[in-house]
């Protein structure tokens, strides 16, 4: 990684040898030509971060192919300044094909991808934005010519030290120094995920050239022909995979599980780049199909998931896993190809924060994960877009407490582009009066699950201030619920709310947590958007406006 004024390597890595040459730490040899390129464009590749990501910093995570895409032009350029007989551009194209590879399926994304939580930070870490940007900015420089380029990238670097910039600050410089309309020619290469292919064809002794738009799906390979099936094989992408109900992310997560893009061991070993190859739980082989299917680990999920979701694996008949996956989705209903999505999401997941020791959770806590976000996709799409179970279509409405005893209902909302987070509260008896009503906005909070510990902490201090001494606390924030209910102490990034929230619920004569449905907290919910900043709104034996309607309905 790089930092400033340091650049700190593996030193078995960059030991050299009084005759020339680099040491091989995986075999043990000395190479003086390939390993000896890899090493210098690493080292590269790290010092141009001085410049691109140190000196001048990425105004955001969407312009982050203006660190990475650079810094591996660069480390390319320094490497044939010092070293012209390696030729290494030849390799710099054949590593580019990566980055288009992935540009190819249909859950890639643009070189600028815009993003909005920290969750998808991770996913644009990718050969898009380290060998697409990369390829794109030497089009770029061959289009301008070195020198013009040079002198505008100079001034870019110049006016925009110990600051932050983004990618239409740099399209700014090089139409100044250039003088090209650049914004425009780059906005279709940066903007737009895929990129036009020249066909070559052979034709009569004659080359015949056919360009066009790579078209999003699934590129096939069918070989010689002889031993194609045309009623069986996947010709085009199934139609199954586009009607996934689930977020962008568990969709690209499925398709790159589908292509073997994902950064399992044997795959960054096969690219010689150090990782430890073994599987996060039980240390065998880790391939794809290894940490989705057949490591204990996924096995244990897959077991009790199939239960719940009434799911066959057809795991006897895996070939390769791209195979599986498209014929799980073209079998599969709506729901279990949902399901497959977010399984396939929560498994990976739970495979890195083991391989990064930072909590290893037990499968059946991944199963309840898993469980609870298919839940909630239910619950927010409609009868059309998800064939929900039978049982689960009539969702619950709000339901009454025991006499004696207050239900309150909370509810947090949050605000992104503001970094604000707003509360909602309603406090009602056994005969649906609602005796206190509240919002308010907190500031800095833009985590979904923190924002729900804090909202409920708010509603059992408002209740605690106002006299309620028996309650029940409801929230639709199914992760939240069950660490509050459990007797352990929580060490998630909420455990010191979930410990706070604890000993203020000691302060009451009863109090318990219950999960419920979005559409029994719908009141709250709302009260949480119509929150204000800087106010705090509390109505007593009255209802607010905007959620009359739906207190009425829920007391019918």
């Amino acid at each position: 990684m790089e930092n400033v004024r340091a650049f700190l390597g593996r030193g078995k890595r960059l030991r050299h040898s009084l005759l020339g040459g680099v040491h091989c730490p995986r075999s043990g040899s000395r190479h003086s030509g390939a390993w000896k390129q890899k090493v210098a464009v690493v080292v590269a590749h790290e010092l141009a971060h001085q410049w691109f990501g140190n000196l001048v910093t990425m105004e955001w995570w969407t312009h982050l192919w203006l660190n990475e895409g650079f810094a591996t032009w660069v480390s390319y350029l320094a490497a044939d300044n010092f070293f012209p007989e390696w030729n290494v551009w030849t390799q710099f194209l054949e590593e580019s094909t990566t980055g288009f590879k992935l540009d190819a399926l249909a859950g890639s994304h643009p070189i600028e991808v815009d993003v909005n939580h920290v969750d998808e930070i991770d996913e644009i870490f990718d050969a898009i934005s380290y060998r697409k940007g990369a390829a794109v900015i030497r089009m770029l420089q061959s289009y301008l010519g070195a020198e013009v380029f040079q002198k505008s990238l100079a001034a870019y670097i110049k006016k925009f030290a110990y600051s932050n910039a983004k990618t239409e600050d740099l399209w700014a410089a090089l139409e100044e120094g250039s003088g090209e309309p650049v914004r425009t020619l780059m906005h279709s290469w940066t903007k737009q995920q895929g990129y036009p292919v020249v066909s070559v064809k052979h034709k009569d002794g004659k080359l015949q050239l056919e360009q066009e738009l790579l078209k999003k799906g699934v590129a096939w390979r069918v070989g010689d022909g002889k031993s194609i099936k045309i009623l069986s094989d996947n010709w085009i992408p199934n139609v199954q995979a586009g009607l996934i109900c689930a977020p962008g992310k568990m969709k690209i997560n499925l398709c790159r599980a589908a292509h073997d893009c994902l950064p399992t061991g044997f795959q960054l070993q096969r690219r010689h780049i150090e990782a430890r190859d073994g599987c996060a739980f039980c240390s065998r082989d880790d391939r794809i199909e290894h940490v989705f299917l057949m490591c204990p680990f996924s096995d244990s999920v897959w077991k009790e998931i199939k239960q719940v979701y009434n799911i066959k694996l057809g795991r006897g008949d895996l070939a390769n896993v791209r195979q599986w996956i498209f014929d799980f989705l073209r079998r599969g209903s709506a729901i279990q190809n949902t399901v497959l999505a977010v399984t396939f999401w929560h498994i990976w997941e739970a495979r890195n924060n083991a391989k990064n020791n930072v909590e290893t959770l037990h499968p059946r806590r991944v199963v309840q994960k898993i469980v609870a976000y298919v839940e909630m996709i239910m619950q927010h799409y409609g009868p059309g877009n998800v064939s929900r179970p039978a049982e689960r279509i009539s969702l619950p409405s709000w339901v009454p407490p025991p006499a004696g005893v207050f239900l309150i209902n909370t509810d947090a909302a949050v605000f992104q582009a503001e970094r604000q987070m707003g509360v909602g509260v309603v406090i009602r008896d056994q005969h649906g009066n609602c005796l206190l009503a509240a919002n308010t906005r907190f500031m800095g909070i833009t985590d979904p699950e923190t924002a729900e510990a804090c909202a409920i902490r708010h509603a059992l201090w408002l209740a605690k201030e106002e006299g309620f001494h028996n309650v029940i606390v409801a929230c639709d924030c199914l992760s939240v619920i069950q660490k509050l209910n459990s007797p352990g102490r929580d060490r998630s990034k909420i455990g010191c709310l979930v410990e706070d929230i604890k000993k203020l619920g000691v302060e009451f004569i009863s109090v318990s947590f219950i999960h419920v449905s979005h559409c029994s907290n719908v009141a709250a919910h709302t009260l949480a958007r119509c929150s204000e900043p800087s106010v705090c709104n509390v109505y007593h034996n009255e209802t607010p406006d905007c959620i009359r309607e739906m207190l009425l309905s829920d007391a019918q």
